[in-house]
């Protein structure tokens, strides 16, 4: 059953679910006010004014921008960050001069100017802003950006846009501290500030991912690596396939696999490449095999071993999805994406002042949506 709820404010952008618990949900609206609920919309309340950008973070923390005099656009640059662990109750001022944040992993990264007013640095944080290292990265202009494509608990991939309209930049890995980044990647593809990144996560098998780079010749060629970016590799061509027009010699040639930005550039692409943990090695994606990603119609190609081999498994494209065992089942190219959802909700911690997590027997899920870069 669906209840209409009218809220008291109107969503600048989606409302986003607390981490843990589905009943705590926060939201910024259009007169950038921070708003927050405690039993899944019912009830809101506003608890802070001038709010740029706001995050979940560990426990019931939220963290989040102001801006100090006229807007968040012509205050960029001089932001406030701030936190509060108790639903608005107290604030505390953890960092100044900010350009943008994110949260990866148990990192907290700030973009911060510098004293120049020119450039900025990439500033991190374990202990939820209490204290702060700047990470040894690459300082960035006003028109480059950092962005935060994967991060857990040890490890960190942060893209680093190059200066110029050029549509690439450098992936750049970090240690246990995200302090100290090592160059993994070279002409890696990145449009613009929020554009977009072939950057995949094979959640399949443990430190493997895939991106796309922008070669010499303006050509987006598909490459993998299973050491956690310590060595990227073209993905081998699959058995039985012969290589496409953009392929130099006929006998050598790889497999490219098209994501995002195929998706922005209204090829025929469903959807972006499929893994999931509980399907172990498995890699569902639409790609070609040539010299480079083709614009024509993909096929559909299959891997168990976590993107080593691969092998073609339909020449059309499809819309696979993961059955509760893990296992794939192709339905038909797909339809119009549809603008309506359902959701199904069960009562939590309502009521209790806090967003503790779920019991374990709880069905409740949630979907954290992708956080901007800094």
């Amino acid at each position: 059953n669906f209840v209409q709820t009218d809220l008291p404010f109107h969503p600048l952008v989606q409302i986003t679910y607390h981490p843990r618990s589905a009943d705590c949900l926060l939201a910024l609206s259009t007169e950038n006010g921070l708003w927050v609920s405690k039993d899944f919309g019912e009830k809101w309340e506003e608890i802070h004014k001038a709010v740029c950008l706001a995050k979940w973070g560990a426990n019931d923390t939220i963290f989040f921008t102001t801006y100090l005099n006229n807007s968040c656009k012509a205050d960029l640059g001089l932001l406030e960050l701030k936190k509060t662990s108790d639903f608005g109750k107290t604030f505390k001022v953890i960092g100044t001069k900010i350009y943008s944040f994110g949260l990866g992993g148990r990192f907290l990264f700030a973009s911060v100017m510098t004293e120049k007013g020119t450039t900025r640095r990439i500033h991190v944080s374990l202990d939820q802003g209490e204290t702060w290292n700047m990470a040894q990265l690459p300082s960035v202009g006003h028109e480059q950006f950092y962005s935060i494509l994967a991060a857990n608990d040890d490890l960190v991939f942060m893209h680093v846009d190059e200066p110029g309209d050029t549509g690439f930049g450098t992936i750049y890995t970090s240690d246990d501290r995200g302090i100290v980044y090592s160059k993994s990647l070279e002409r890696h593809l990145y449009t613009t500030t929020g554009g977009e990144t072939d950057f995949t996560n094979v959640t399949s098998l443990r430190g493997i991912y895939i991106t796309s780079v922008l070669s010499e010749d303006n050509s987006i060629q598909s490459v993998i690596t299973f050491d956690r970016g310590g060595e990227w590799v073209p993905l081998r061509k699959p058995k039985n396939t012969t290589c496409d027009s953009t392929a130099r010699n006929k006998d050598e040639c790889s497999l490219h696999i098209h994501a995002s930005y195929s998706i922005s550039q209204k090829l025929n692409v469903p959807m972006a490449p499929l893994s999931e943990p509980n399907a172990v090695g498995i890699v569902i994606a639409h790609g070609s095999v040539g010299g480079a990603i083709s614009v024509m119609s993909p096929d559909v190609y299959i891997s168990d071993d976590g993107g080593y081999t691969w092998a073609r498994m339909l020449d059309r494209t499809i819309m696979p999805s993961w059955t509760r065992g893990g296992s794939s089942w192709p339905s038909s190219t797909a339809a119009s994406p549809s603008t309506s959802s359902s959701s199904q909700r069960t009562r939590g911690s309502a009521g209790t002042g806090t967003c503790s997590p779920p019991s374990p027997s709880s069905s409740r899920g949630w979907r954290p949506s992708r956080a901007p870069a800094p």
